[in-house]
């Protein structure tokens, strides 16, 4: 059985005698936040460390578990300071450059062994839903369909045409969908890289690994954390089924030329300059690149690359069709919402928000010409600014509009496990 322990008393005698006993010379300096009571699910005090734009916070989770998070300090504020209307007093700490270093890194290797030790309490639940629904096959189970998501493959299908196809190793997806020559024109060069079996011989391949699939071992650790005891990385029973539908999935939307989601993009109104136009064809043919090397690839999450790589690839030639703007919508199924009576409560602040989305699009969009071009990487960086600045201006409308941070690391094309990402998002 996997145990969550986190002892803080050790953490804050060290921060004591760093902070009182150094002997360097005083450098640098990070923060105290204490933040007053509110009303409701707020109604006690909460405090806060913040070292330089990352804020660091423990906070007490409805399994009983005390967990520490870290977010943008832009976020950290809206959140608290306006969406809950609660007084931040801040409190400045000067340490010498050594001691703000020690902290700082105490605090990201903490944050992110409690990370890893969530995600194995998490595969652990999922691992049990996985073996109950294989074993006993019940009619109805709720939490196997809330728990056990294909990630990315909501880009293409509805979550009710795969809801009771995931222990069917996807063999009936409907396909009442308006075809894609896109993914047609894709599809062919991969059988002409490949051969024209390559996909149907690959499914094969992954059937077969399906029906021979064990549950994982899972080591007894210990359950307090140390230097030398960081949480091991395990490859899940549950994760590898995933990843092996994922992939399934995958294989799936480029035979049947399957098209987007009709909800998984959205057209803007900004015009394609033509400087951009070129930026974003050399693009397109990146894209179609590493699609012929991530549907040969041999990581476990390959099916979920190809699927947001199918993705962008149709929302760039889209852009480049239309003259406008089309982005992949990023935004998590369980984002946080802001109400119509709270954007126009807080209507200074969000505005604020709303100029510092517009501000980072315009530059965003003028750094991929002021560098040369576009590569996967920082056209992932104007996609999530995209996503920011042009759902803010729903609000506008009338409308609730979902919440995230603002942090340019959180979306890259292959790395899942980092938060924000696309991995994390379009799931079904």
């Amino acid at each position: 059985m996997l145990t969550l322990r986190f002892s803080l008393k050790p953490f804050f005698i060290r921060l004591f005698l760093l902070a009182i006993f150094s002997d360097a010379a005083l450098a640098a300096s990070f923060e105290y936040l204490y933040l007053e009571a509110s009303e409701g699910n707020s109604s006690g005090g909460h405090s806060a460390i913040q070292f330089g734009d990352e804020i660091y916070h423990y906070q007490h989770h409805d399994s009983g578990l005390i967990r520490l998070l870290r977010q943008d300090k832009q976020e950290f504020h809206f959140l608290y300071r306006f969406l809950q209307n609660r007084r931040i007093h801040l409190s400045r700490i000067e340490v010498s450059e050594e001691t703000f270093n020690r902290l700082r890194e105490y605090f990201k290797w903490q944050f992110l062994a409690q990370d890893q030790q969530f995600k194995q309490l998490n595969d652990l639940h999922k691992e049990r839903l996985l073996l109950r629904r294989l074993l006993y096959k019940p009619g109805t189970d709720t939490d196997f369909s809330a728990v056990l998501r294909l990630n990315g493959v909501g880009l293409f299908y509805a979550e009710h045409d795969l809801d009771s196809q995931k222990d069917e190793h996807l063999k009936n997806i409907k396909a009442g969908f308006q075809s894609s020559p896109l993914i047609g024109l894709l599809r062919k060069k991969i059988e002409a890289q490949y051969g024209q079996d390559y996909l149907s011989k690959r499914r094969e391949q992954i059937t077969a690994h399906i029906k021979v699939l064990t549950p994982s071992h899972w080591p007894a650790v210990s359950s307090v954390l140390s230097a030398d005891n960081f949480p091991p990385v395990i490859n899940s029973f549950a994760d590898s089924y995933t990843d092996y539908l994922t992939g399934l999935a995958a294989i799936k939307v480029l035979v049947e030329e399957q098209s987007l989601q009709s909800d998984a993009f959205f057209v803007t109104r900004e015009s394609v300059t033509p400087e951009e136009k070129k930026v974003l064809a050399t693009l397109r043919d990146q894209l179609a690149l590493s699609l012929l090397k991530s549907v040969n690839s041999g990581r476990p999450d390959w099916g979920y690359a190809v699927l947001v790589n199918l993705a962008r690839y149709i929302a760039v030639e889209q852009s480049l069709q239309s003259g406008r703007w089309v982005f992949i919508d990023d935004f998590a199924v369980d984002s946080e919402w802001i109400s119509t009576d709270q954007f126009v409560e807080q209507a200074e602040p969000i505005q604020t928000q709303i100029n510092d989305a517009q501000d980072d699009f315009k530059q965003t969009r003028k750094a991929i010409i002021t560098i040369g071009g576009l590569t996967e990487s920082n056209y992932s960086q104007l996609e999530m600014s995209a996503n920011r600045y042009f759902e803010w201006l729903n609000g506008k409308q009338q409308k609730a509009v979902r919440y995230q941070g603002k942090k340019r690391y959180r979306l890259k094309v292959l790395a899942c496990r980092i938060g924000g990402c696309l991995s994390c998002r379009r799931t079904n």
